[in-house]
């Protein structure tokens, strides 16, 4: 670890992910990590992940900020928000800032953006140390910003440090997509922290008595005893030797320390026994209190624990006091009035103890108390109702929760709070609205999934007679269709979402309008593409709507024959999508513009294109599937170069777009032809074939052209003459001027 804070303090950020079981030392190791780097000058920002935190999305990185300020009042938040990160205001509920109401997938990487930024300037002012605890709790969103954070900081003076258990990570946790990107990116350095042996558990617990006995020694056969009950944790270690202090069968002598035969230790048999036998000595009251502590979660503040408990602060000043002389909970450094249990565990024992109906009535008596403060996260005001039985009260906060998910770039988390509030019950005029929000965030992450909430939306919206949520509905599903490779139904539904309007001039038809050009633009229909999307501009116009607006000029742009004259649309577009943020129809015209530039630009003019997209996507964190058409053009640059290993790697990129995979697959084949010689390459070409045919019809023409040129260099003339009949019957086939020879197939130009 020093190492890294010495790397990350010359300016070269470093991630350091902390891996172990639940009590093994992750917090331990942290701390004196904090240590060593408070000595030398860093900036502290800590946040731990909280066991009902899932909901709540990017909740870890939200008290790291909050932690950098603490002491200090909300005002002085807001105006450091507002100068280094506007974007992020909104996720703080303190400081009253409404969250934007538009919605779409660019908010995650909006929102990581200004994490990035935040912390970024920080560091310019000092070196910077970002812990987060406990990941294995965390929503997803805060788990791709880890990634996202990792990739960009590199090049700043900040230490990021991750813990998770590794006993919580189950086969289908998200969190292990993430590591796997941190190992495959070489962005992260990982520590996995094992059990102690025994000799390790010896030295533990003379450190533990040396700190007033210097000299104390351990037998072997003490050691055995607690090794056998601890088995190298060095948390429960530790929780045994206490419980023997506090039972008396360990106990200070003159000379420093002694203890009964290992024979009379009344050693407990798990940390649960551990806890209680701690908690026993507590007056009635103060175990109360800590029931409700524990309630409330792993940290919880002096307010809101006195207002669930409903006792005077001299009370609950009493109880802390003995929670805190039990060394069951600590005071949380900063003067906020904030404490935390010592230990996960510890509150997890604590929380398990209670009966179903006290749990019931401490949540609600919790969820009265957080209504109080207008700062309280909606998603955790739902999750204390709902564990207290009381589901429609519940209602409005996980929909409220489910808007501020989806808000934040965080499409998981917002499902499961709308899909819980379907569940309980909505009136029909809220239910339409929910399960079409279902659908939306569905789209971004599930695409069968949004097709059935869409579906449902749609019926609803039907039954109402609604036609604006119809046109929605249909243009989703269709979108969705399209995607699964369905494309007559999805044409079928795009239009019947212009169709069901009945020609009034709204946002929602040049929305519609133009998802019909794309569409088609995609399948090859250039001319109708064109068409339309010219009439969605003049829609787009007159209904002031600058998203219909962008795509229909990237549209039109990538639709023309003649590349030269559309790409200038292209890059009306791309400047109209930068100036309003919108990052889906920015990627588009990245995409759409590298291909056309391919074709009708100069080479200097492509590669500043193509440089200037990736480093686009970069800085917003899209995957490589949703700029596969760009790393796929600089795959077929690099081909030009002679750079086949850059070549082989842009390709590789590229590949996780589906829709460029025969595209990718020439790049390989060309490859493979030049290195091992023409059957390598036809080799190559029957392998992509395996997965079916490119489309539309130009991508058909453009693969058969290839494998018949393959087949014809080996002599084998008459499957090379298959395949150029193969050319013509699908060239006959399609509209006369719209087909195009284009060096990747058409379907790239879907966007």
């Amino acid at each position: 670890a020093h190492e890294l804070l010495d790397a990350a303090a010359a300016g070269r950020g470093q991630t350091l992910v902390l891996a172990g079981e639940a009590g093994v030392g992750k917090s331990a190791f942290v701390r004196d990590l904090v240590g060593r780097a408070t000595e030398g000058g860093f900036r502290l920002l800590y946040g731990a992940t909280l066991e009902n935190d899932g909901g709540l999305p990017y909740a870890p990185f939200l008290a790291a900020v909050r932690s950098g300020f603490r002491g200090l009042d909300r005002d002085h938040l807001g105006r450091v928000l507002a100068q280094a990160a506007p974007d992020l205001a909104e996720l703080f509920p303190e400081l009253g800032r409404a969250a934007r109401t538009d919605q779409s997938g660019a908010d995650q990487h909006r929102l990581a953006l200004a994490f990035h930024g935040l912390f970024a300037t920080f560091a310019r002012e000092a070196a910077v140390l970002v812990a987060i605890e406990d990941l294995h709790w965390a929503d997803e969103a805060s788990l791709a910003l880890l990634q996202y954070l990792a990739r960009e900081l590199r090049d700043t003076r900040v230490l990021l440090v991750a813990t998770y258990r590794s006993d919580e990570m189950h086969r289908r946790h998200p969190f292990l997509r993430v590591l796997a990107g941190l190992q495959r990116e070489r962005l992260a350095t990982e520590i996995a922290l094992k059990r102690l042996d025994r000799d390790e558990v010896r030295e533990l617990m003379r450190a533990t008595f040396a700190t007033t006995a210097p000299n104390v020694t351990i037998s072997e056969e003490f050691r055995d005893a607690i090794y056998a009950r601890s088995e190298g944790n060095p948390f429960f270690t530790e929780e045994l030797l206490r419980s023997l202090v506090e039972s008396g069968d360990v106990y200070r002598t003159a000379e420093g320390w002694g203890r009964k035969d290992i024979a009379e230790l009344r050693i407990p048999g798990s940390v649960k026994d551990a806890v209680r036998q701690r908690a026993e000595g507590l007056s009635a009251d103060a175990r109360t209190t800590l029931a409700t502590a524990a309630v409330i979660g792993l940290q919880f503040t002096f307010e809101v624990l006195r207002d669930a408990r409903g006792i005077d602060d001299p009370a609950l000043e009493d109880h802390l006091r003995q929670l805190i002389d039990a060394q069951l909970v600590v005071e949380v450094e900063g003067g906020a009035e904030r404490y935390a249990f010592r230990h996960a565990l510890t509150k997890e024992v604590v929380y398990d103890d209670l009966l179903v109906r006290e749990r019931k009535r401490q949540h609600r008596a919790v969820a009265d108390a957080l209504t109080r403060d207008r700062a309280t996260e909606p998603a955790l005001l739902a999750y204390h109702l709902l564990a207290a039985g009381e589901t429609e009260r519940a209602v409005p906060y996980l929909l409220e929760a489910g808007g501020r998910a989806a808000h934040a770039g965080a499409p998981r988390e917002a499902v499961a709070h709308y899909a819980r509030a379907v569940e309980i019950g909505l009136p029909d005029d809220a239910l339409a609205r929910t399960v079409e929000a279902q659908a939306e965030a569905y789209h971004l992450f599930d695409v069968p999934l949004s097709i059935k909430a869409g579906d449902e939306a749609l019926a609803i919206y039907r039954e109402r007679g609604d036609r604006q949520g119809q046109s929605r509905m249909l243009r989703l599903t269709g979108r969705s269709l399209w995607l699964q490779g369905r494309e007559a139904d999805g044409l079928r539904r795009v239009q019947e979402s212009i169709d069901v309007l009945g020609g009034d001039d709204s946002v929602e038809l040049a929305r519609a309008t133009v998802s019909l050009a794309g569409l088609l633009m995609a399948r090859g229909e250039m001319s109708e593409a064109i068409r339309l999307a010219d009439e969605a501009i003049a829609l787009a116009e007159r209904s002031a709507d600058s998203w219909a607006r962008c795509h229909a000029l990237v549209t039109k742009g990538s639709a023309m024959l003649s590349r030269v004259a559309g790409m200038p649309f292209i890059r009306q577009g791309l400047e109209l999508a930068l100036s309003t943020g919108n990052v889906e129809a920015a990627t588009r015209a990245y995409n759409n513009g590298a291909i056309a530039l391919f074709v009708a630009g100069s080479s200097d003019e492509r590669w500043a294109f193509i440089t200037e997209g990736l480093a686009y996507s970069r800085r917003h964190g899209l995957e490589h599937h949703a700029v596969g058409h760009l790393h796929n053009m600089r795959a077929y640059g690099e081909l030009e170069r002679g750079d086949w290993d850059a070549a082989l790697e842009a390709a590789a990129a590229a590949e996780e777009a589906s829709v460029v995979r025969f595209s990718v697959a020439f790049v390989r084949a060309q490859v493979a032809g030049w290195r091992d010689g023409p059957a390598a390459r036809l080799a190559v070409l029957d392998e992509a074939s395996g997965h079916g045919l490119p489309e539309p019809a130009n991508g058909k023409v453009i693969w058969h052209a290839a494998i018949a040129a393959a087949r014809g260099s080996l002599g084998d003339l008459v499957r090379a003459g298959d395949e150029v009949s193969r050319v013509r019957d699908v060239a006959a086939a399609f509209p006369r001027g719209d087909i195009q020879g284009d060096a990747s197939p058409r379907s790239a130009m879907g966007g």
